[in-house]
Formats: C-alpha cells, sequence, structure tokens
C-alpha cells in the first residue's frame, strides 16, 4: 500500500469519526445531481478545518492543502457525482456522489462516506 493511500485512509477515518455526531442528526441530507452539484462545487473552498481544505475554482482547476501538503488538479459534475482528478500529488481521477446538508456536504463511493466537510464561497475567504 503506498503512502499517498495510507495518508488518504488515514485522513477518510479521522473525518468518518468527526462527522460521526453530525450524521447522527434527524436533519435529511439530500443528494446533489447535475445543476446543483456543480452550483456546490463552483466557486467554494470545502474544508473540515482540520485535515483539508479544497478550493474549487470556475474554470475546473483545484487546489488547497491536505495535512499540511499543497494539493492541485481539475474537477468536474457529471449528472449524478464530483469527479476529482488528482494533478499533485499524481493520482487517479476520483467520483463521489455528494448529499447536503445545509452548508455540509459529504461525499461517498459505494456505500463508504469518503470525506465530510463545510463549504463557503471562495469570495467569503480572507487569506
Amino acid at each position: 500500500m503506498s503512502d499517498r493511500t495510507i495518508r488518504r485512509t488515514l485522513v477518510a477515518l479521522c473525518v468518518m469519526t468527526l462527522a460521526m455526531p453530525v450524521m447522527a442528526t434527524e436533519t435529511p441530507w439530500k443528494r446533489l445531481d447535475g445543476a446543483k452539484l456543480r452550483k456546490a462545487f463552483n466557486d467554494m473552498e470545502l474544508s473540515d478545518n482540520t485535515h483539508f481544505s479544497y478550493r474549487f475554482h470556475a474554470d475546473g482547476r483545484f487546489d488547497g492543502t491536505e495535512l499540511n501538503r499543497k494539493v492541485l488538479g481539475t474537477w468536474r459534475a457529471t449528472a449524478h457525482e464530483v469527479c476529482w482528478n488528482w494533478i499533485r500529488p499524481p493520482g487517479n481521477e476520483e467520483c463521489y456522489t455528494v448529499e447536503r446538508h445545509g452548508h455540509e456536504l459529504r461525499g461517498s463511493r459505494g456505500n463508504f462516506d469518503a470525506w465530510w466537510g463545510k463549504v463557503v464561497p471562495l469570495k467569503a475567504i480572507t487569506r
């Protein structure tokens, strides 16, 4: 198993642990598709405020940090999934179904919740 795979697995486990209280709420999560899916990521930052922070730009690029390392890639929304293609670190395309609860998004692959975070517009971020 590569260091990158181990790192991603650890991030996913940490995020799932932090997200469990949120997932236990009775308010339903709503699956996003098509235009709603693209709007959820377009010019937005997705972050769990600890392990990762990704900025999704309208031109299809994303950048940010994951465990204090810079990441870079491209993203696209399909009819039912959001897909990320990793440039740095190099990696395969990863596609997720996405659900929304207010300003929170969670992505899953199959029956596995892969990530969870809050989204804010890029314009609202002061760096």
